[in-house]
Formats: structure tokens, sequence, C-alpha cells
């Protein structure tokens, strides 16, 4: 029993609580354009159309059904090389047979049409999500992407991901986690525990379609901070007698558990 209890009381004691925090300059939030038909979170290239009004949601559609047709975003600000979360909501719609969507993280601040889906590759993080074959997959790579040819690792992915939105996730916390979900629920398809980033790097989505029918739609990018608060002032006031009060809690369950154990022994002779 007063194992029991003392497993339940450390993991409490111990526990660090995360907070999320929304960096406004370099998410997205629909309608994706100002009054004037630009960003001042983004700069947009190639064939972008922005609608900004809906009567179901409004979004940011990269690239044409036309061939060829490319299209990208870059955040203006840089996002903090430290611990952070991205979430992107898209609908990739049945039929979309293009090149695929590509994310981007690296310190390239510049955005230049290339051959690397849609974009002149660059060093940092790619993730893709392609959909040119029978069945699509998302792949990822990390390193020189200006000779790209292959990701370091693939999963395939099932056809529910087309006309429904869903949001793609990338974590970083000491370790890089790609995550896949709908509301919610979230699977993990990629972990790399020994990537580094450095203290600023920037955000960008690159799509092209050389292939035919393509339509890809964001609605929203939200970049987080993952913050882990110390509360000071109530540590301060905690110091020393705070940690003697732990200490004679314990103790005291300790001697309550060692009663309850003597009672119980005695009753089962």
């Amino acid at each position: 029993m007063l194992v029991g209890i003392l497993l339940y009381i450390f993991p409490v004691l111990s526990f660090k609580k995360k907070i999320f925090r929304i960096q406004e300059k370099t998410s997205m939030f629909m309608p994706a354009v100002d009054d004037d038909g630009t960003s001042h979170r983004y700069d947009l290239f190639g064939d972008c159309v922005a609608t900004t009004y809906s009567s179901a949601s409004t979004y940011l559609k990269l690239g044409f059904n036309g061939v060829p047709s490319r299209a990208g975003i870059i955040t203006k600000s840089p996002i903090d090389g430290k611990s952070f979360r991205i979430d992107v909501r898209l609908t990739i719609n049945k039929g979309t047979r293009s090149d695929g969507i590509a994310f981007w993280i690296g310190k390239d601040s510049t955005y230049e049409t290339g051959p690397v889906f849609g974009r002149k590759g660059g060093k940092g993080l790619l993730i893709a999500i392609v959909t040119k074959n029978d069945v699509p997959y998302i792949g990822i790579s990390v390193g020189d992407h200006s000779t790209f040819s292959n990701f370091n690792r693939t999963e395939e992915l099932t056809k529910n991901i087309f006309d429904e939105q869903f949001t793609l996730r990338i974590t970083f916390d000491q370790v890089l986690v790609v995550s896949l979900g709908k509301g919610d629920k979230f699977k993990d398809v990629f972990k790399i525990s020994d990537y580094e980033l450095g203290t600023e790097s920037f955000f960008a989505v690159s799509v092209n379609n050389s292939t035919g029918y393509s339509d890809f739609k964001l609605h929203a990018i939200r970049h987080s901070t993952i913050e882990y608060p110390v509360f000071k002032d109530l540590d301060e006031k905690r110091t020393g007698g705070g940690k003697w009060v732990w200490l004679l809690f314990l103790v005291v369950i300790a001697v309550i558990a060692f009663i309850l154990y003597k009672k119980q022994t005695r009753k089962g002779r």
C-alpha cells in the first residue's frame, strides 16, 4: 500500500506542465490576406488563390489544375529554433495527382522556384506528402536538398486523407516528431532524436503540379512555442519551509500506511 501511495505522489511532484504559446507573426489564420490582398505574416509566390469570403470555409489554394503550376508561401519572420509546434490544417481533394505538397524548415529566408516540389532546394528539414502515385505517401529528408533525389524515410498513407480537413503536426522539443491527425487524435509518423535546429529558421510550404489535376487548400497554420513556466514567486515563498512540509507529509503517509498494515496483519491472525 505504501509503495502504491509513493508511486502516485512522486510523478505528481515531478510533473512539468507544457504551455503552447501561439506566435501570431508566424501563424496563418483565414482569410490569409489583408484588405490590400497581401499578408503581413507570409510572402506568397506563384499560383496562390485566397478565398476571403465563402458560405463554407475560407482557405488559401496552392496551385492550379492546369500544368505547369507552382505555388509557395514562406514566413516573413523567423521561427524560434527552441521548442515549438507547427500545426498545418489542410485539405487534399480526391483525384489530386500532382507531385505533392512540401513543408520546409530551414535558414533560407528567400523563396525561389525550382525542381523540388516547386522550390529550389536548400539545407534544412523537408517533409512532403506525395500524391502522384496510386497510393499517397509522406516522406522526410534532413540535410542539403539542392540535389534532392530521395527521402530518408517514407510511410504510405491511407486514402482517407482525401476530401477532409486534417492536420500535419511538426513538434520539436528535444526530439523532432511528425504527426498526422484529425481533431485531437494524432498518430506519430516520424521521430528523429538527433535532429538539430538553428537559432532562427523560416517555415515554408510549396506545391508543384506537373501532371494534371491539383487541389491543395490551406485552412490554417498555427505556430506555437513550447514553454515550461517556473513560478518564481511561489518558489521563493516555499524555499526551505516548503521542502520540510513535503517531507513531513510523506512521513505521515508512511506512518498511516504502516498502522493500517499492522491492523490488517492482526485481523489475518
